[in-house]
């Protein structure tokens, strides 16, 4: 066997030749509403760090007591779900 006649399994994939000349992917920072995309899902825009709680909306921090619990306050950050109108029970 000559030097040029390699076995072809014993190559690696042109694939991997080519995924080595990659450049590496730069993360940057995460999204904001104005660069989100209109039909993105709320899974999306949290997924992309550009939602923000609805207590930190609508000033529910300040008017806090002193006295509440961790509990409390994760109650405060969650939105109550509107119904349904075409859902029949």
């Amino acid at each position: 066997m000559s030097v040029g006649d390699e076995e072809p399994l014993r190559r690696p994939p042109e694939a991997d030749a080519q995924e080595q000349r990659q450049d590496e992917t730069v993360v940057g920072p995460p999204d904001t509403i104005s660069d989100a995309v209109p039909e993105a899902s709320e899974a999306d825009l949290a997924e992309q760090g550009v939602l923000v709680p609805p207590s930190d909306r609508t000033g529910l921090p300040d008017a806090v007591r002193d006295d509440v619990t961790p509990a409390d306050a994760v109650e405060q950050n969650q939105e109550i779900p509107t119904p349904d109108e075409d859902r029949r029970d």
